[in-house]
């Protein structure tokens, strides 16, 4: 299987683990992408699944298997986020969980992100467009996680390898600290000429389950816990809710107003969502909503 796409191998005990491959968009069943469309959309279940599933293949690798044998020497992180969490993160905390079920205790990091948070649908550019991306953000540990990670074996979750552009993102930022192993894991990765030719399948991917307001209340209705707040959730209520205010006020009415205040907290974050124009009408939907409440939300 071609995985050819670092740029700067930095390291050389770089490792990486994939769940599943994939060459072409037939690849995968409709039932997988259904679940990857439901975990990109926070929901609980899906996003467990997805990270039992590739726990059964981290928990084999010989770099881990090799840490865990060493006290305090194995750290995991989620792919770079700002304020609000990304499902990378989620599927990284269900990966915590599954340690932790087997009596491993495993410490965790952040890896703190700035910028570009105004991008409505990153799986939707082509790969010069995504590094110009990468290019407008700012990823950074702080001093106090550089001294954590150093002469350890650090594991960074992500929910994709599409083109690898972010992945080297994080290798030449790990290359300026001094961690001794640098391992990435994957529910799913893109085989490299798929990758480079058709990044965009990944907008197919995170889209396969939901498309308007009207998938996302049933989808709401279906789920047996409430959905994960994360960035993809904010960004598309706010920006398709201003089409459908009807079912909006459906969907407000389904959240209950906790949650409610919760997606207001994440807006107004230091992410800036509530200040971008393209979310700014579904923010003032979700602002009238709660002020209908009483609620103070100025």
């Amino acid at each position: 299987m071609s995985l050819n796409y670092l740029t700067n191998k930095r390291f050389e005990n770089f490792n990486r683990c994939v769940d599943k491959f994939v060459q072409s968009p037939e690849c995968l069943s409709h039932s997988e992408m259904r679940e990857y469309s439901r975990m990109k959309y926070g929901v609980v279940e899906a996003t467990n699944q997805i990270a039992d599933s590739l726990f059964s293949k981290i928990i084999k690798m010989p770099p881990v298997i090799s840490a865990l044998n060493e006290s305090d020497n194995f750290l995991i992180s989620s792919a770079a986020y700002g304020s609000v969490p990304t499902a990378s993160h989620a599927i990284m905390r269900g990966i915590v969980d599954c340690f932790s079920m087997r009596g491993l205790n495993i410490q965790t990091f952040k890896v703190e992100r700035e910028g570009s948070f105004h991008v409505a649908n990153y799986g939707s550019l082509d790969l010069n467009s995504r590094q110009d991306s990468l290019n407008s953000r700012h990823i950074y540990i702080s001093d106090e996680v550089s001294h954590l990670i150093s002469n350890k074996t650090v594991l960074i979750i992500d929910d994709l390898l599409a083109t690898g552009t972010h992945e080297t993102s994080l290798i030449n930022l790990f290359s300026q600290h001094a961690p001794k192993k640098l391992l990435f894991a994957y529910p799913l990765a893109f085989e490299t000429e798929f990758g480079h030719h058709s990044p965009n399948f990944e907008s197919v991917l995170n889209d396969a389950q939901i498309k308007d307001i009207e998938d996302l209340l049933s989808l709401t209705l279906t789920s047996e816990f409430p959905l994960l707040i994360n960035a993809r959730l904010l960004k598309f209520i706010f920006k398709h809710g201003p089409n459908n205010t009807e079912k909006m006020t459906i969907l407000f009415d389904k959240f209950g107003y906790d949650y409610c205040l919760s997606l207001h907290s994440a807006a107004i974050s230091s992410d800036g969502y509530s200040v971008f124009d393209e979310y700014k009408a579904g923010f003032e939907l979700l602002k009238t909503y709660l002020r209908g409440a009483r609620l103070d939300v100025d």
